[in-house]
């Protein structure tokens, strides 16, 4: 993950609604 060189606030938000998404199965693009 590129992101992981990066901290960012928002992405731990962001790896959050990743997460999120990944259990309910549910691509949000």
């Amino acid at each position: 993950m590129e992101n992981k060189k990066k901290k960012k606030p928002m992405d731990k938000e962001r790896h959050r609604i990743m997460s999120a998404e990944m259990k309910e199965l549910v691509p949000k693009k």
